[in-house]
């Protein structure tokens, strides 16, 4: 329940004046010091048909390491086009989780080839005698419960 005046949020559906995508910009694998580094530069993008601007949440997620190997490897954040959200409850709980969120306004008819963009950049460091395997693929469910909805 919410109380009188307490703000919520409420989802209505899918907003079909807005459309999503992400394209892979750069990898590059490397050595130094005896390590292995991948740095992967993505690019979000996103169109507003609509007539006015529109506010939202963008997520991205970047690799985590299993709690045993953390020490092993470095998985960083090298840059963003746009700060992260500063909310507090992301940067406690998700971000910690390799979940990336911007809170960004996308201008009303922002459409393909002036559609918003925002470029971040992440690097994973590990020893090169070590070999890397991708976790099991995440349904929405389990996406959702994530986020706490």
């Amino acid at each position: 329940s919410v109380a009188v005046g307490e703000p919520f949020i409420v989802g209505l559906g899918v907003d079909t004046s807005l459309r999503a995508g992400r394209e892979l910009v750069d990898k590059t694998e490397g050595e130094s010091w005896g390590d292995k580094v991948m740095t992967f530069t993505y690019q979000p993008v996103i169109e507003n048909f609509g007539a006015k601007p529109a506010k939202l949440r963008l997520y991205e997620r970047i690799p985590v390491a299993a709690k045993e190997k953390e020490n092993d490897i470095k998985i960083t954040l090298v840059k963003s086009d746009a700060g992260l959200s500063t909310d507090a409850l992301y940067e406690q709980s998700q971000k910690k989780k390799g979940l990336l969120r911007w809170d960004v306004e996308v201008p009303a008819q922002s459409i393909s080839p002036n559609a918003f963009t925002l470029e971040y950049q992440y690097r994973i460091q590990y020893d090169k005698q070590m070999v890397l395997t991708g976790p099991p693929t995440m349904d929405e469910r389990a996406f959702r419960q994530m986020l706490g909805r």
